[in-house]
Parts: structure tokens; C-alpha cells; sequence
């Protein structure tokens, strides 16, 4: 689908995309070292420097951008190698701020860090830290323009806890303390304030390239809108208002108990929240369990204990007594929390070891605080996703999406290695697998060791064996994986992956996909106030790049109710099969479609529900191992991460 918006992307081009700039090279030695060359980089390049086209015959050598003994003076053209021009602009732009401004006004990146040549500019200091705009070298494929990715950031210490004050001068809430509507806004006009303060003293590098503080527009297309499917064929463009009108996919059985637990001063909340779950209160926003969802929820299945005192003895200890009681009978442990679980490390250690101690008698459990059940406000809202989650975990499938890609299976994959300082400690990695209508299917562990080599050979054989237990149901198999995977494991999947494609003949398509949800780019509508692109948006960064806006403005509600999330960076990494745009495309929609999937709540964060999934996983995973708590066996219950 074709847009009509006018997207610009958060970059300033060159004025010159044609210059060249002299280097001193001389060639890499196999014994050299980068210590033995400190002033050097490692670069590719031509042969012969004066062939434009970069494709010629290339060698390795050590490169600098200032005259250096035994080296030899070329000319390089900026697509001689990216990497160098990209070091080229840094080094001009850092020369202009040593020359115009004062030490205080800008950050040059730490030298263990100097891979991301960013230098942030410091627009306003506060007690929790900077507010600041920085500038990136950047070649925008899709443009074939060379320039500077241009972005604002609140900058505050590596050890600071997030607080009101610090989500404010990010711009995450807005002066009233409220979720920031006005965030794309309101970034844009730091980065305007920027080019007003230091322009006229930075953007001219050198006589023949300056920085261009303009607005570069960028081609979009629109995905469709998701389509969620309901048990009775019916389908919406609501999750809520969809299940008002229709039923779950599958419910759950009717001998399902559900039983609180609570201190006896939190007795009168516990009933407010059976209150709200049966419906009998807040109905305007929860019509309640049985009417949503088919449950039945009344005294005949909802019983509760109270606890003596809120720590692991007293808690457990009732937890365990209820599960003796219902004996065979599955049931569901919601626990009235007299904490929120990001509170003290002791209010942590108490969540996750009652959660782990759940897990461990193969019981989902659902924490509900005592601090959000006092806010009237705050709980009215938060009731309807309450139901969600306890509907799931009893083994509830509320929706799916309507896929784009028929017989398809996602396979999100996700890590959580327990570090030590700076080394690894321990390998731990899974994959969540879903199909592409959001259908959750399976967690599996991929690795679990301490060593780097059987980390390796597991994820390679773990990864083939759920392919192969799978791959029989399925035409399609995509493989979703996180930007915090390494290079080496990327290699695995696409080996394993090859591997597939050759014992099927390549009569299935496996196609591997990176998201990244903390990524660099950031781009601007200019159609409206709000400057906030419309949901489905997708850009265009280069063949295999898109930017995507899995949360948006809406056409039929230009009205902002909350702070619209940056963009998610997607990149086409691996396929058995020449990709199309019209295969690029579809997978893409299924990515979007299958955030829709996503049963932590009605308006839950908006990430494939392949990805999301594995970072719940992976904080759970991390709880545990914090508290030094048993291993536990993820694969045999149903979504408890929720």
C-alpha cells in the first residue's frame, strides 16, 4: 500500500556527495597487530585507488588519515570504503568542535567505544544529567546520500535509577508528569534548537563539504492494519471490542480454580479485584471474566487464603497447600503482592523466588501489588489486562492475527548468559515458536552450559532439532533474532538453516530477520503537529533495512492518548531464496501482524510477540539466576512469562 505521507528521515546530508580526501596506507602484515600500528585502521581497499567502482581487486592495509612513515598518499573516493569515510567525516567534525567550541559544550565518543563515532553536543545540564543532540556519520542507502544521522538523547550516568524527573527530561513524560504525546515534537525541536546554536560554527567541515540542517525525505509504503480473528470466525480491528462481540479462540476447561493469596489487612483489595474480574464493578472497562472470556468465575472456582506474614515460608507454604488440596485439578495462584516487584532488591528476591517456586510445581502465578490496586485510577485501567494475562496462563487463547504468509512458523531467538564482570559465565539460550497467525506454540531451550564450544554445538543441534520436530507442518519457517546476538551465532543459524534447505530440497523457505527496538535512526512526519508517523509505516533504509512503526498515529483518530514508541530497525539477513519485494513485504506484515498477538495486555508493547516474549523470558531467567535458584524446566507450561 502506497503512502501519502511525507516522512523525513532524522539525517543531514552533505552538500557534496562526490569529494575525495587523502589517506596513508601501506599493506597489512599477518603478523601485525593493532598495537603494533596504533595510529593505523584495518581497511579494505582497491588496488588501484584511482578506479571509481570499489568492486576491482582489494587488499587489507593499515591505514591513516595523517602522514605516517613508510606509507604510501592515495586519493579515496568515499565508496572505496564506507567504514574510512565514515572516519574521515568523525575526524573533521571532531577538528571543528576542537576549534569552535568549548571543552563542556560536546562528548567525544570513550576510546573502548570508538567504534560508534558519535559526538553528543550538550544543549541543557541538569543534576541528573544532559540533555543532548549528536551527530553520526551515515551513508543513507536508499538516498545515496553520504551525511550525519542526527537524534536527541537525555544523557545521565550508567548507575542513575530511573526516576520521574530523569523520564521527563527524556522526554518519555511530559511537564505534567504524563505519558509524553507530544514526543516526536518535542525531539524535533531540540534538534532544530541544534542546528540554531551550533550550526553556523560546525556545519562547514572544510572548504568544499559542509552539513546540510535539512529535512531529507525518504520513500514509505503503508502495511495493511492488523486483523485480529476471533473462536467464532468473526474478526476486528479491536482485540476488546472483538472479544465483546465474539468468543476466544479456545477457552479454557470448566473445573479451572483460581485462588488468592493476601496479607489479611489486603483482604478488602483482594475482594476489590474479585470485584472487577467477576464484573460486578468497573464494568465500563471489564464486562468480566465469564463474559469476555467463557470463564466461570464465582465462588464455585475462586477461593483465597490469607497469609500471616508476606515472605517466602508464609507464601509458598499456602501455595502449597492449596496445591495438595486441588490435587490433579489445574489452578491458577494470584498473589495480592504488598510490593511492587521493581521495588528493593528484597522485594525482588521475594517476586522471583515465589514465581520460581510456582514454576518449579509446574504453576503459572499472577502478581497483582497492592500499590496498583489502591490507585482507582491507575487499577480501572489496568483490570482488563489483569483478566488477559489469567486467561492465558490458565490456558486460555484469547486471538490470533489473520497471517500473511500461509503455513508459516516464527521462531523468535533469544539469550540470557549469565555474566561476571566482563566474561560470560554461563550460556543460556531458547526460542519461543509461534505461528504467523500469533499462535503460541512452544518454549524450547537451545543451550544451557558453561562452556563456549558446547554452547555453540548445542545451539546448532537444538536449533535443527526443532526445526526438524516442526518443519513437517510448515511451508515457511522465519527466524526471528535480536541485535544482541553476536556475529558468530548468527553464522550458526544461517549454517543451520543451510543445512535444512538441502535435506528439503529447497522445497521450504527459511528466512532469518534482526530486529532491534534500541536502534540509532529516528524519522519525522511533517503533515501534522504531532510530527508522529501512522501505524504500519514503513521505510526504507536500504534493500534489506526497513524501519517500521509497529505503533502509530491512527487516520481515524489523529488524537494522541500516549507517547507513540520509536520505530523498530528490521533487517533481511539470511534467505534460501532470492527475496522479492513483494516476499520482503509480506514478512514484514507478518511481523507487525504478530505484535498484535501479544497477550500481556490489550495495548501490551507493541514488539512481535516472538521477540517480546523472549525478552520476558530472558528477565525471568535472569531473576532466577541473581537469586541462585535451581534450574527449572521453561518447556512444559503454557505462556507463564506474561
Amino acid at each position: 500500500m502506497t503512502s501519502q505521507q511525507s516522512i523525513f528521515l532524522s539525517f543531514f546530508p552533505l552538500s557534496n556527495q562526490h569529494f575525495q580526501f587523502s589517506v596513508y596506507r601501506r599493506l597489512y602484515g599477518s603478523g601485525d597487530t593493532r598495537e603494533d600500528n596504533p595510529e593505523f585502521s584495518k581497511h579494505s581497499l582497491p588496488i588501484d585507488m584511482s578506479v571509481y567502482d570499489s568492486d576491482g581487486p582489494r587488499d587489507h592495509y593499515w591505514v591513516a588519515l595523517d602522514q605516517q612513515a613508510d606509507t604510501d598518499e592515495v586519493l579515496c573516493h568515499p565508496h572505496h570504503n564506507r567504514n574510512l569515510t565514515y572516519q574521515y567525516l568523525f575526524e573533521l567534525l571532531q577538528a571543528r568542535c576542537a576549534q569552535e567550541l568549548e571543552q563542556h559544550q560536546y562528548q567525544l565518543p570513550k576510546k573502548e567505544k570508538i567504534r560508534r563515532i558519535r559526538i553528543r553536543f550538550v544543549l541543557e545540564q541538569h543534576n541528573e544529567g544532559n540533555r543532548v543532540v549528536w551527530l553520526e556519520p551515515y551513508y543513507l542507502v536508499s538516498r545515496q546520500h553520504y551525511g550525519f544521522l542526527v537524534d536527541f538523547e537525555f544523557s545521565a550516568p550508567r548507575d542513575a535509577k530511573s526516576s520521574r524527573t530523569i523520564q521527563r527530561l527524556s522526554l518519555s513524560l511530559d511537564s505534567r508528569g504524563l505519558s509524553n504525546r507530544n514526543f516526536y515534537a518535542d525531539r524535533y525541536a531540540f534538534i532544530r534548537k541544534f542546528a540554531s546554536d551550533f550550526g553556523e560554527k560546525l556545519f562547514s567541515l572544510n572548504d568544499t563539504i559542509a552539513i546540510l540542517p535539512q529535512r531529507c525525505f525518504v520513500d514509505t509504503n503503508l502495511l495493511k492494519s492488523k486483523q485480529y480473528i476471533f473462536g467464532n470466525g468473526r474478526s476486528s480491528v479491536s482485540q476488546f471490542k472483538g472479544l465483546i462481540r465474539g468468543k476466544p479462540v479456545s477457552g479454557v476447561g470448566q473445573n479451572t480454580n483460581v485462588h488468592f493469596f493476601f496479607l489479611e489487612r489486603d483482604r478488602w483489595l483482594s475482594r476489590n479485584l474479585y470485584s472487577a474480574l467477576t464484573g460486578d464493578s468497573h464494568r465500563e472497562k471489564f464486562p468480566g471474566m465469564k463474559q469476555m472470556f467463557g470463564v466461570n468465575f464465582d465462588v464455585g472456582t475462586v477461593s483465597g487464603t490469607p497469609v500471616g506474614k508476606f515472605d517466602v515460608e508464609h507464601v509458598t507454604g499456602a501455595i502449597e497447600v492449596a496445591r495438595q488440596r486441588y490435587g490433579d485439578t489445574p489452578f491458577l495462584p494470584v498473589v495480592i503482592s504488598p510490593f511492587d516487584k521493581n521495588g528493593s532488591d528484597e522485594t525482588e528476591r521475594l517476586y522471583y523466588t515465589i514465581k520460581h517456586f510456582c514454576l518449579r510445581q509446574q504453576l503459572a502465578s499472577q502478581f497483582v501489588s497492592v500499590p496498583l490496586l489502591s490507585q482507582e485510577g491507575v487499577f480501572r485501567f489496568a483490570i482488563s489486562n489483569i483478566g488477559l494475562q489469567m486467561f492465558a496462563k490458565m490456558g486460555g487463547e484469547p486471538w490470533v492475527v489473520r497471517p500473511e504468509t500461509p503455513r508459516c512458523l516464527v521462531v523468535g531467538i533469544g539469550q540470557a548468559h549469565r555474566r561476571k564482570e566482563r566474561s560470560i559465565e554461563k550460556y543460556f539460550a531458547y526460542s519461543v515458536l509461534t505461528e504467523a497467525s500469533g499462535n503460541y506454540k512452544q518454549l524450547k531451550i537451545l543451550s544451557n552450559t558453561v562452556n563456549f564450544r558446547a554452547y555453540e554445538q548445542d545451539l546448532r543441534q537444538n536449533l535443527m532439532y526443532v526445526l526438524r520436530e516442526y518443519g513437517h507442518e510448515y511451508e515457511t519457517i522465519v527466524l526471528h533474532t535480536s541485535f544482541r546476538l553476536r556475529r558468530r551465532e548468527l553464522d550458526i543459524i544461517s549454517d543451520v538453516l543451510r543445512t535444512m534447505a538441502s535435506e528439503t530440497d529447497n522445497t521450504k523457505t527459511f528466512v532469518v530477520m534482526k530486529f532491534n527496538d534500541r536502534n540509532r535512526y529516528f524519522a519525522y512526519s511533517s503533515e501534522h503537529n504531532s510530527m508522529t508517523p501512522y501505524e504500519s509505516t514503513c521505510l526504507r533504509l536500504s534493500q534489506n533495512e526497513f524501519l517500521v512503526w509497529f505503533r502509530g498515529l491512527q487516520y481515524n483518530n489523529r488524537t494522541l492518548a500516549q507517547r507513540v514508541e520509536r520505530p523498530l530497525h528490521i533487517e533481511f539477513l539470511y534467505s534460501n531464496e532470492t527475496l522479492t519485494e513483494e516476499a520482503r513485504q509480506s514478512y514484514l506484515q507478518d511481523a507487525l501482524n504478530i505484535s498484535g498477538a501479544n497477550w500481556r495486555g490489550f495495548n501490551a508493547k507493541s514488539l512481535p510477540v516472538s521477540m517480546f516474549y523472549a525478552y520476558l523470558v530472558a528477565k525471568f531467567y535472569r531473576g532466577f539466576q541473581t537469586y541462585d535458584l535451581e534450574e527449572l524446566d521453561f518447556e512444559t507450561i503454557r505462556p507463564w512469562f506474561l
